[in-house]
């Protein structure tokens, strides 16, 4: 006669079976000392990090993750539940991977983060600094103005898609700094700006798992009619334009702006980028306009703006007369220094 096999109980649930083959032994101390049946976490040495708990709304599961240390030694954990075990399981493997991978990185996992969003701001516009030109960051930083007046004190871990949608209504109501409407393009850039910063806040410093600026549409910038919106000179009006600029003791430089030349392209010049001989100009640097914060001068040199800006060329094949414009614009620095771009 065969023998009966004794009743096997659960650990976690005290379900009880006399076949546990598809049960999973709890091993202490590499011995087996019970079984967790198939609806229950695995228990013991190699288990999971899920408790099953009982409520009065029936069985949950909770899912405890260790985040690391903070900044006193202290453990830090994780908790979340969950009403069935598939969903404890298909956390601990997402979180669970998110969380190695964060404190490989030597990032943030969690935990309750006080950074607000004008820190946040400050942060990624200092991270900017050798990565674009000053005056690209400091257009970042009149772009986030908007954004640090509504919601800079607010944490960034707290931020909601509620909120930055209420933002983007907010700007194009009264996000002037005088209480009046945004324009368009600015709300469009202001936008930009938060996403870039909350993008910042998730792949470097692991503040935040998610960017919830992402979904917020910016605003349509209406084209309008091309024609109406833009004045488009002929060759005569810009011939007269010169004729007429030529009166002016900066007569050199407007013709130059009448070529292309860029605004800070012609205040970076100096005379050693302008052969007489050759008759060649070549664009090697440009000068803009800082803040005193940025630099006291409130002026820098820079680079052009891009490689294809650096470039020589002969004015006086496309436009007769600006080598000479700025001839006497030499002359003319001798006896006045404010007039010398060097």
């Amino acid at each position: 006669m065969a023998e009966i096999a004794a009743e096997t109980v659960c650990s976690s649930c005290g379900k009880t079976t006399s076949d546990h083959r598809r049960w999973t032994p709890v091993l202490r101390n590499g011995e087996v000392c019970g079984h967790t049946c198939p609806t229950c976490p695995r228990a013991g040495t190699g288990g999971e990090p899920i408790r099953r708990v009982e409520s009065r709304r029936g069985s949950r599961f909770q899912v405890t993750l260790d985040i690391g240390a903070d900044e006193t030694g202290r453990r830090r954990q994780e908790k979340k539940t969950f009403a069935s075990l598939a969903e404890a399981r298909a956390h601990v493997r997402t979180r669970g991977a998110e969380i190695k991978t964060l404190r490989m990185a030597g990032r943030s996992v969690s935990g309750r983060d006080e950074t607000t969003i004008s820190q946040l701001c400050d942060r990624w516009l200092e991270a900017r600094r050798g990565e674009v030109r000053e005056l690209t960051r400091e257009t970042y930083t009149h772009e986030l103005k908007p954004i640090r007046r509504k919601i800079g004190q607010t944490r960034v871990q707290a931020l909601t898609y509620a909120d930055v949608r209420a933002l983007r209504s907010w700007l194009l109501r009264e996000g002037s700094r005088e209480g009046g409407p945004l324009g368009e393009h600015a709300v469009k850039s202001s936008l930009a700006r938060l996403k870039a910063v909350l993008d910042y806040a998730v792949q470097t410093e692991g503040i935040i798992t998610e960017n919830v600026a992402k979904a917020i549409k910016p605003p349509r910038v209406g084209a309008g009619n091309a024609e109406e919106v833009l004045e488009r000179w002929t060759a005569e009006e810009l011939l007269a334009f010169i004729a007429h600029a030529d009166r002016d003791r900066l007569s050199a430089a407007w013709r130059l702006a009448a070529l292309g030349f860029r605004r800070e392209e012609v205040l970076g010049l100096a005379w050693d980028d302008v052969d007489f001989t050759t008759g060649t100009i070549t664009v090697r640097q440009t000068r803009v306009a800082v803040s005193r914060t940025t630099d006291t001068r409130r002026w820098m040199l820079g680079p052009p703006k891009s490689t294809a800006s650096k470039r020589r060329i002969k004015p006086d094949v496309i436009q007769a007369g600006t080598m000479s414009a700025l001839r006497r614009l030499r002359m003319a620095s001798l006896d006045h220094p404010e007039l010398n771009p060097s």
